[in-house]
């Protein structure tokens, strides 16, 4: 049985009690992979980690925040049943950011989301009545990994203008931020999270906003406001009975939120392809890499491909 895998836009099971997930992490579209990449395994790490979550401090403490996590995961309305008339293809018209045109000045493009999906429709590869609607995360699910300081800390306006570095959202009243930036990350994280639930039910699936790579649970950057990464992961090890993750990230930057939270977490694995002459210059998280593709600016795409092809070839 193939492997499920969550594609995530910045994206089978061994054996019934062992299943694995895959997640790939891609930006502005998605990477083309060899068909070969289903019949992939995880194989063991080369070194040694403790399993235990990076969030705890002491046995104690970390049977505490446990306990919250499996809690707020098993209260979630984020898993929701999808008819079959459905594909497997997330998105919502929430997912795009206007905000005045102020979000002209990064080069982040924040409505390319609703422009892939316009691609497909008119080339007629999803019917817009057959893709899935998410819902927004809640502050209850974004707690499953996210602390109270770090959501109160966007609270202010001039946090959320260092994450998605863009210095006049400072000026804005907190509200507004809330609902012109906020509101559509929290829909994609909903749609990161969802996109575990229906990769294990069809195979494969993708969600067309999310891979916010850039943020952990303590803190954002790179225009990442929220860990959807590192949340759909602990929903799929809580309800879908996933017991490894492989992440595969094909962003041109390092994925350093994801590296960090789950720097000492034996039950994912992360194979990451970047550009190690660019931002974020996260030297200490590239420790927590199993996979290192270091990729230079120039790199031809041929090139690229065979460095991913040779990559991907992991076995137990």
């Amino acid at each position: 049985m193939k492997n499920p895998v969550v594609t995530s836009w910045t994206e089978s099971t061994r054996n019934l009690f062992k299943p694995v997930i895959v997640l790939v992490i891609t930006f502005a579209a998605t990477v083309k992979l060899s068909q070969s990449l289903y019949r992939y395994n995880l194989r063991r790490r080369s070194r040694a980690r403790s399993g235990t979550m990076s969030s705890s401090s002491s046995s104690d403490n970390g049977t505490g925040v446990q306990a919250r996590r499996r809690s707020r995961i098993l209260s979630s309305k984020l898993y929701f049943d999808i008819p079959n008339s459905k594909v497997p293809l997330i998105y919502s018209s929430a997912y795009d950011i206007t905000f005045l045109g102020i979000e002209k000045l990064h080069p982040f493009d924040s409505s390319k989301w609703g422009r892939i999906c316009g691609f497909l429709l008119v080339d007629n590869v999803v019917d817009k009545n057959c893709i899935v609607e998410p819902l927004e995360a809640s502050k209850n699910d974004l707690l499953v990994v996210h602390s109270e300081a770090y959501l109160n800390c966007l609270k202010k306006s001039a946090n959320v203008a260092m994450i998605i570095e863009v210095p006049h959202v400072a000026v804005f009243p907190n509200c507004l931020v809330q609902q012109k930036v906020l509101y559509p990350f929290r829909n994609q994280v909903g749609g990161t999270i969802l996109a575990a639930k229906l990769a294990k039910e069809r195979g494969w699936a993708i969600n067309v906003g999310g891979g916010f790579h850039h943020c952990s649970g303590e803190k954002g950057g790179g225009f990442c406001a929220y860990a959807d990464i590192s949340l759909c992961i602990h929903f799929a090890f809580e309800r879908l009975n996933i017991s490894r993750v492989m992440i595969i990230d094909l962003d041109a930057h390092q994925g350093n939120g994801h590296e960090t939270d789950f720097a000492n977490d034996s039950r994912v694995y992360i194979l990451d392809v970047y550009n190690p002459g660019i931002y974020p210059f996260d030297y200490e998280a590239r420790r927590y890499i199993d996979q290192k593709v270091e990729v230079v600016s120039g790199t031809t795409t041929n090139e690229y491909l065979r460095k991913l092809d040779e990559a991907l070839e992991v076995y137990t």
